[in-house]
C-alpha cells in the first residue's frame, strides 16, 4: 500500500487496489462460464462424481453462479474505473466507498486499536 499517513492531516484516503478488482473480475468471469457450461450441458454434471445430482439442481446451480458471478464481474468492472478512494477516515466518520455506500459516524466507534 502506497498511502502515507499523516497525523496532522484532516482525512486519511486509501485508494481501491485495482489488483484485486482485476482478480475478482476474473474470478467472477471464471465462474459465470462455469454456470453457463452447466446450463448448456447439466446431464455431463449430474452423473458424476460421489453422488448423482438430480438435473434441475445442476441447472439452479448454473443460474445462480451466472446471477451472482455476474454481479461481481459488473461491480468490480465498475469499481475498476472509479477513480473515488476506496476508504476515508476523518474526524467525523469513515466513509466505505463499496458497491452500496456506506459510512460509520465516529460517535458510533467506542475503541479503535492499531497493533504492529
Amino acid at each position: 500500500m502506497n498511502t502515507a499517513i499523516d497525523p496532522n492531516a484532516q482525512s486519511i484516503e486509501i485508494a481501491l487496489s485495482k489488483r484485486k478488482l482485476i482478480l475478482l473480475l476474473i474470478g467472477s468471469l471464471i465462474f459465470v462460464f462455469i454456470g453457463i457450461d452447466f446450463l448448456l450441458d447439466p446431464n455431463r454434471y449430474a452423473n458424476t462424481g460421489f453422488r448423482h445430482s438430480p438435473v434441475t439442481l445442476i441447472i439452479v446451480i448454473g443460474l445462480s453462479s451466472i446471477a451472482f458471478f455476474g454481479l461481481c464481474a459488473v461491480i468490480s468492472f465498475y469499481k475498476f474505473f472509479d477513480k473515488k478512494p476506496g476508504l476515508i477516515i476523518d474526524s467525523e466518520s469513515i466513509k466505505i466507498n463499496a458497491a452500496l455506500k456506506d459510512y460509520i459516524k465516529c460517535s458510533k466507534i467506542e475503541k479503535f486499536v492499531i497493533k504492529q
